[in-house]
């Protein structure tokens, strides 16, 4: 345990409205840009070449979801990651499937030799993955059920990349080159619909770009996440299930986007040893 500060009252209390370009996959794309106006933020999802450079100038922070990956939206992925590099905009990256497509790892991690990105959030198999380890996973879902390693993994990604790596599942676990922060107090009804790890990247996308350091902001969010779902779960009625949690989750994360969504006691920062 150590005495880090987190400084997150800047996302709460900032109500301007970033601009968050996503290049982000078609399954989930509708709700990822819900969420984002649920949060505070504004959404655009740009992927024409020819509009990249213009668009990705505008924004407050870059977004990048492999979910759905083609040829042409790679050339899009690599331009707007070099626009954002270029202005100093914060670039996220979710590598959603790598566990599941040495086509998407080899891109990915391309991607984080070359540029300069802030956070990589991704679920225990996909962060694993990009080291080289074995996984249990065979599509972009993790089937990891050992997270004793999870630290040393996330940490040695955080220093070899310079970046935060936020890694979800049962217990969050953030890590930077010198803290890991754990976070509790899920729910297993995120698990029921799909999306929500997006959902907690459009999060993470408007808590930076408000607060601009990525470890806090990861912090914030997946918090965030994790109390509104925790909310939604626990006022359903009998009867009722994934439909009406997706509901009372996305109404959650509206009415906490003005006030501290921390819970005392569901975040633990460690320092690196």
């Amino acid at each position: 345990m150590c005495n880090y500060k987190l400084n997150y009252n800047s996302i709460y209390e900032n109500e301007t409205k970033p601009l968050v370009h996503f290049i982000t996959n078609y399954v989930t794309i509708n709700d990822v840009a819900n969420m984002t106006l649920a949060f505070g933020g504004s959404p655009i999802m740009a992927e024409a070449i020819e509009e990249i450079e213009e668009i990705t100038s505008k924004c407050n922070c870059l977004v990048i979801n492999f979910g759905t990956l083609t040829t042409y939206r790679l050339d899009s992925i690599y331009k707007s990651i070099e626009v954002a590099n270029a202005k100093s905009i914060p670039v996220i990256i979710d590598p959603v499937g790598v566990a599941a497509s040495t086509y998407r790892k080899k891109i990915v991690l391309d991607i984080l030799k070359k540029y300069k990105i802030s956070i990589l959030k991704g679920n225990a198999s996909e962060i694993k993955a990009l080291l080289g380890l074995q996984t249990l996973s065979k599509g972009v879902d993790s089937d990891e059920k050992d997270y004793e390693d999870i630290d040393t993994i996330g940490t040695e990604l955080a220093k070899k990349y310079n970046l935060v790596v936020a890694i979800t599942g049962e217990i969050d676990t953030i890590c930077s080159k010198k803290h890991i922060a754990k976070i509790s107090g899920g729910s297993k009804m995120l698990t029921y619909i799909t999306g929500t790890g997006c959902m907690t990247s459009a999060l993470i996308a408007v808590s930076l770009a408000k607060n601009t350091d990525p470890f806090t902001s990861s912090i914030y969010a997946i918090a965030t996440m994790n109390k509104g779902a925790r909310i939604a779960e626990s006022s359903l009625k009998e009867g009722e299930g994934a439909g009406t949690f997706k509901v009372k989750l996305f109404d959650n994360i509206y009415n906490m986007k003005n006030i501290s969504s921390m819970d005392k006691g569901k975040v633990n920062i460690y320092e690196v040893k």
